[in-house]
């Protein structure tokens, strides 16, 4: 660890609007003016939020590439009790952005690290999505190979939960594609431009919105919630006679189901003729 001195300086890890100015918390607006120095992902783009604040500041670059090394500046920096606000070009630092290698290391070196929270496309797109996300998983940007991504979402499907990604204009179709032929049934709600001038959000299947994709549509920043089509487990035979030999009845059997998470119609088909049988 490094030694620190009595006066240590707070690092804040600051939301900022994901599109939306007017999105801006009084409480990032207060944290900006007050920090010592602002480290941001881009300070270009960071300037021109600065700006809209009329806030005036020294800023310092903080990217993915120099996180590592702009570390030892930065801790000086609060060393010396002055304070700090980090910031990425949009959301919340260190989700799909720069920011956790830092906040790692500050905590480390036992530096007092406040979140300053704020707009954040996951749980924008989650509270529109129309389908229960009291459990989800967010998996960051979807990925490139598509071998990869199929073997992700099969390891997935199990979890019954919706999944968040983010993806490139570049790539947002061919990402529905592959789901679409992968997994039938799935439902999707997608994102564009969340809390910008062309918002727009779709619902519906793969296919179902992949009909309605242009391609002077596809720019812009997109992302996407998908709920995959459960797995049918298939029951056991053996396991089935052995629960009619026992003399377990319809409801009994139909709550072993259940729990075992198998197809309740297939099991009761199998169980009449089972008896019929026998």
């Amino acid at each position: 660890m490094i030694p620190i001195s009595q006066k240590v300086g707070i690092c804040y890890i600051c939301a900022t609007p994901i599109g939306n100015l007017a999105d801006i918390s009084k409480r990032l607006e207060q944290t900006l003016h007050e920090v010592d120095i602002i480290a941001a992902e881009d300070t270009r783009k960071t300037t021109i939020l600065l700006t809209h604040l009329n806030i005036k500041k020294k800023l310092i670059s903080l990217e993915k590439h120099n996180e590592a090394t702009r570390f030892k500046q930065m801790f000086q920096i609060l060393q010396n009790g002055l304070n700090i606000a980090l910031v990425t070009d949009a959301g919340t630092p260190s989700i799909s952005d720069p920011g956790s290698y830092t906040v790692s290391k500050l905590i480390k070196n036992g530096v007092v690290v406040s979140p300053i929270p704020g707009p954040s496309a996951v749980s924008c797109l989650a509270s529109v999505a129309g389908i229960p996300a009291d459990n989800y998983i967010f998996g960051g940007f979807f990925p490139r190979k598509e071998m990869q991504a199929i073997e992700m979402l099969k390891k997935m499907t199990p979890l019954s939960m919706p999944i968040i990604f983010f993806e490139s204009p570049k790539r947002i179709k061919q990402t529905l594609e592959c789901i679409n032929d992968n997994f039938k049934g799935a439902y999707c709600i997608v994102g564009k431009e969340l809390t910008k001038i062309y918002e727009t959000i779709f619902y519906g299947s793969p296919e179902e919105i992949l009909a309605t994709f242009t391609d002077d549509m596809l720019k812009g920043e997109w992302c996407f919630m998908v709920s995959l089509p459960k797995e049918k487990t298939a029951y056991n035979p053996d396991f089935l006679n052995q629960a009619c030999e026992l003399g377990l009845s319809q409801s009994q059997i139909g709550s072993l189901v259940k729990t075992l998470g198998w197809n309740k119609k297939d099991v009761y088909n199998y169980v009449i003729n089972y008896k019929k049988d026998h």
